[in-house]
Formats: structure tokens, C-alpha cells, sequence
């Protein structure tokens, strides 16, 4: 009785901390006051908490990947600032090596350009 006391307990306390949270942080996103705005435009496509947790959810699933084994995060590392810094290039499904490494995806809103380009080749 006491543990499945404690189990409601726990899951209402999570209930109310999620959305607690998402009412404490209206944007995902962060401006520091001295940077020049950011390149991208949020009016086109407004950025709120549901679509940055589904961004989150697609960037760790592996599904996206043509036999379902690798994720953006297994070369966007997120403890070396989203790069790959162990190999000279990224690896890919059936273990097979490409032909360049993952850039590190930090303070993207100021690119203007999400990808760049070889020849005909996106990477």
C-alpha cells in the first residue's frame, strides 16, 4: 500500500514539475544580450517548447537512418559541443566510413546556411 502510495505520489510530482517548467521557460531558445541578432528567422517558423522536444526526440532516434542503427546524435556528439572529434570523418550505417565529419551544430540561429554544399553533394 505504501509503495503504490509513494508511485502516485512520484508521478504527480512529475506532472506538475513538466508542466511547471514549460510555463517557467516560455522559448527554448536563448539570445544573449550583447550578440547581433540571429540570422535565422523565427517568424516563418516560431520555435516553442513541443516542437524543440520533438526536434530532441528526431535527433536521438536512430529510425531516421536507412537501417534504423544510427541517429544524428551518433556523430553530433553532445559532449564535444555536437561534433564528431574522435576520427577524422563520421561513420556511418553498416559501419562504413564517409567522406566528412560532422560539423558542430552550436549557435546555428546565426548561420545562414544549415548545410554546405560540395559540388552537387549535401553535407
Amino acid at each position: 500500500m505504501k509503495g503504490s502510495r509513494f508511485l502516485l505520489f512520484a508521478f504527480f510530482c512529475c506532472c506538475v514539475c513538466s508542466f511547471t517548467l514549460k510555463e517557467l521557460i516560455p522559448s527554448p531558445f536563448y539570445q544573449p544580450k550583447a550578440w547581433p541578432k540571429p540570422s535565422y528567422d523565427f517568424k516563418g517558423n516560431p520555435l516553442d517548447g513541443d516542437k524543440f522536444e520533438l526536434g530532441r526526440a528526431l535527433f536521438y532516434d536512430p529510425i531516421l537512418s536507412r537501417d534504423s542503427t544510427i541517429s544524428c546524435a551518433s556523430c553530433h556528439l553532445q559532449f564535444t559541443a555536437f561534433a564528431h572529434v574522435d576520427h577524422p570523418t563520421s561513420h556511418g550505417i553498416e559501419g562504413r566510413i564517409g567522406k566528412r565529419n560532422a560539423p558542430g551544430l552550436a549557435n546555428l540561429a546565426w548561420r545562414k546556411l544549415f548545410h554546405y554544399f560540395i559540388g552537387t553533394v549535401a553535407c
